[in-house]
C-alpha cells in the first residue's frame, strides 16, 4: 500500500522538535517497512539537521539504506532540503551506529 503525506501544514521551515515528533509519528503509522511512504515536501524550504535526524534517522537505520530508499520517497523536495535530509542521516548514524 502507498500513503502520502503532505507536510504543507509545517510548511515553510521545519524546526521545532515537537513539530518533528510529529511528522515521525505519522510515518511510523504509515509502517513503513510494510508500505511505501511518500512525503511531500512541495512548501517546505528548509529544515535543521535536528530535525532530519529526528525523523529520518532512525527509518534508515531500522530499514537500511536499500528498503529506506523503496520505502520512504521524497517528492518535491528541493536540493537543499534534501542536502539536510541526506546530513541529518549521517549525523544519526555517526551518533548511533548503523
Amino acid at each position: 500500500m502507498t500513503y502520502n503525506i503532505s507536510l504543507d501544514a509545517y510548511a515553510p521551515v521545519i524546526s521545532e522538535q515537537v513539530k518533528a515528533e510529529e511528522i515521525l509519528q505519522t510515518i511510523k503509522d504509515c509502517k513503513p517497512s510494510e508500505n511505501i511512504v511518500v512525503i511531500d515536501f512541495s512548501k517546505i524550504v528548509s529544515m535543521t539537521t535536528t530535525s532530519a535526524k529526528l525523523i529520518f534517522g532512525e527509518f534508515y537505520k531500522t530499514l537500511g539504506p536499500t528498503s529506506f530508499a523503496e520505502h520512504i520517497v521524497f517528492s518535491n523536495v528541493s536540493d537543499d532540503v534534501y542536502y539536510i535530509i541526506k546530513l541529518g542521516i549521517k549525523h544519526y548514524i555517526s551518533t548511533f551506529g548503523f
